[in-house]
């Protein structure tokens, strides 16, 4: 007769096979996403899955699984997923599913100047200095001529020409891996500032939660939220509107419901920038689980930029985006280091566990413990410093490259997690800050050109995968158990992703042919080298009028910041001026007010027993709305291959 487990032995192996169950569906998950993106972009062409900052394709699947597989398991006896499991599993795949971005930029960007430099666009006197050979693949035999137009029919995996291809990403890759550690990293070291201290929301990680409670319960199959008619009435309004447009693929005779996927809008008068109305199920889904602080901040402040963008163009002070987003740029530096002020006592105790791990600090409930996050924070930033250096920065200018980027990661990975805006990104890259405040003259023509060859890494502005890790490590509390085994999960994910990813686009590129793709791969992935010979030939200065609004807005999201730590009842959150022109807020302001409005209305009427139920029906609605795009995109996959329709494309 075997042995019995006492009960504590038998509850642990449990947790650890839960565990590892979690991780393995989320290792499958983000491998899955990369795969099937590329094929949705490029080949497809249709709704756009991963692009937001919660990807619409990691939404369905996290939904699939608590709605639809776990209830079909236990009805017929199988061993169903617990909510740790899946929630486990959307950790991992929350940072495997933000690497698809990066990876399409990187590639369009690497594999364009040799292929189509000619002696009128003068690529080759103005960029060839910089292109080192270990980060561009050759054209030498015509690796890239088949990139572009693809191969012969018939052509086969054996035949890509991957000896040009191998070098280049290794190196661009290890500098990805890198910052992808240093995000991950960071998200862990400053958890409990952001969860515990400042208590923001994360309606990112607090949506899935709701959406996998009691889905283990006994004598049920379905969460509890699935349980209420409020979910299912919530379901049914987004996923009526999208099969009612299918029908007009079919006819187009048809109306189509063009609010939810077009960009209606409301012209103010001359120089004065439109105000878009579109409904965004999505953006209203999240929003409305943020705190009407922030919602109220984010729209008036919106209002106030229209304003005042409109009026400075009308008075000959640039264009409504020069004068706002530029301003948008220095009120998000300032807003995240107002937070790392306010980290400053979390950061330290971080170091102090990481160099003396004898100290009373704990670090049980990471992801990543200290030791491991101060010391490999420390270790990405020299890497990364000394490959910049190596593809040609000046020893002065890679750090403040690098510490501007941490700086923009991890004030997106902040908004994000206060806001739960899907669509947020800011509005310049660290190399124009850079280039805007020295100019050449002071910076150099060199350093400029290496600067804009770094926009290859484009996903910058979005925050890279910081904002997912920040929303995985969130869902740790809902963990229970030693999580450092996720922590682990996190990074291979990422780097899966990565790998699967870049196979993928090159796969595809040689087999139909990158020209076919559009976007990027076309005219947008040349800009960048059309700008190397314009600032070869025209050496700019300092940017006094960039460098006045720029410190302009980070003085007043100062000013906005102290005022909202020092007077409770001050009603404007420093978010919605850091955020107030950007365009991803400008596309989806009016939604954002759509879901303030509501909950005022609901917290009014009833208080917070009315909001807690009404959060069932705001939770049908994303479910609803991702069932809807996924539906679209099948028709799409089956009758309309490579033309078809953007039911979900997020304004990135």
């Amino acid at each position: 007769m075997p042995a019995q487990l006492n009960p504590q032995t038998q509850t642990e192996l449990t947790v650890r096979n839960s565990v590892y169950r979690g991780i393995g569906i989320g290792l499958a998950l983000a491998v899955g996403i990369n795969i099937l993106d590329p094929i949705a972009e490029y080949q497809v062409r249709s709704s756009t899955l991963t692009i937001s900052h919660f990807p619409l394709s990691l939404f369905f699947s996290i939904t699939f699984l608590a709605l639809i597989l776990n209830p079909i398991l236990r009805r017929f006896g199988g061993k169903g997923l617990s909510q740790p499991e899946i929630l486990i599993a959307l950790a991992v795949g929350f940072v495997g599913s933000s690497v698809a971005r990066i990876i399409f930029g990187l590639i369009a960007t690497i594999s364009v100047p040799f292929y189509f430099a000619t002696p009128e666009n003068q690529w080759m006197d103005y960029a060839e200095p910089y292109l080192k050979p270990w980060l561009f693949p050759t054209n030498d035999a015509g690796q890239m001529e088949g990139f572009y137009t693809g191969l012969p029919e018939g052509s086969g995996l054996l035949d890509i020409p991957w000896a040009a291809w191998i070098g280049p990403l290794f190196w661009w890759l290890s500098f990805v891996v890198a910052m992808l550690l240093a995000c991950v990293f960071a998200a862990s070291i400053l958890r409990k500032q952001w969860v515990e201290s400042e208590r923001l929301p994360y309606p990112m990680a607090q949506i899935p939660i709701e959406l996998t409670a009691g889905g283990d319960d006994k004598g049920f199959c379905l969460p509890e939220v699935a349980r209420s008619g409020l979910f299912w009435a919530g379901l049914c309004v987004p996923l009526i509107l999208i099969l009612w447009n299918t029908i007009s693929y079919f006819t187009p005779r048809v109306p189509a419901a063009s609010f939810i996927t077009g960009y209606p809008m409301v012209e103010l008068g001359r120089d004065f920038p439109a105000i878009f109305t579109k409904f965004d199920f999505y953006v209203i889904g999240f929003a409305y689980f943020t705190s009407l602080e922030i919602l109220f901040s984010i729209w008036v402040f919106h209002l106030v930029a229209v304003v005042v963008g409109g009026m400075g163009a009308r008075i000959g002070m640039g264009t409504p985006a020069e004068i706002m987003q530029i301003q948008n740029g220095g009120g998000l530096l300032a807003f995240i280091l107002w937070g790392i002020w306010l980290s400053r006592h979390r950061i330290r105790d971080a170091c102090r566990k990481a160099f003396n791990p004898a100290s009373s600090v704990s670090d049980e409930g990471e992801f990543i413990s200290h030791r491991v996050a101060v010391f490999g924070s420390i270790f990405c930033f020299v890497f990364m410093n000394f490959w910049l250096i190596a593809f040609g920065l000046s020893p002065w200018v890679a750090p403040f490259y690098l510490i501007l980027g941490l700086l923009i990661y991890l004030a997106m990975a902040k908004v994000v997690a206060a806001t739960g805006l899907v669509s947020v990104r800011f509005a310049m890259g660290p190399g124009y800050i850079i280039s805007s405040f020295l100019g050449i003259p002071i910076l150099g023509i060199a350093n400029r050109h290496i600067l804009a060859l770094m926009v290859a890494l484009n996903s910058m502005s979005k925050g890279f995968v910081l904002p997912a890790a920040a929303n995985a490590v969130r869902l740790g509390d809902a963990i229970p158990g030693n999580k450092r085994k996720v922590g682990g999960a996190l990074i291979v994910g990422g780097i899966l992703a990565l790998a699967m990813c870049a196979f993928m686009v090159i796969v595809l590129a040689y087999g139909i042919g990158a020209q076919n793709f559009g976007g990027r791969y076309t005219t947008g992935n040349r800009w960048t080298f059309n700008f190397l010979v314009t600032t070869g030939l025209n050496p700019m200065p300092a940017d006094w009028k960039t460098i006045r609004f720029f410190l302009l807005g980070g003085i007043v999201t100062t000013v906005i910041s102290y005022l909202t730590y020092r007077f409770p009842w001050w009603p404007l959150h420093p978010v919605g001026s850091a955020i107030s022109f950007v365009w991803p807020v400008r596309a989806t302001a009016f939604s954002v007010f759509v879901a303030w409005l509501i909950k005022k209305i609901v917290l009014q009427i009833g208080g917070g027993l009315l909001y807690r139920k009404t959060q069932k029906f705001f939770l049908g609605l994303l479910v609803g709305y991702a069932i809807g795009v996924i539906f679209s995109f099948g028709i799409d996959a089956i009758w309309f291959m490579g033309d078809g329709h953007e039911i979900h494309s997020p304004p990135m």
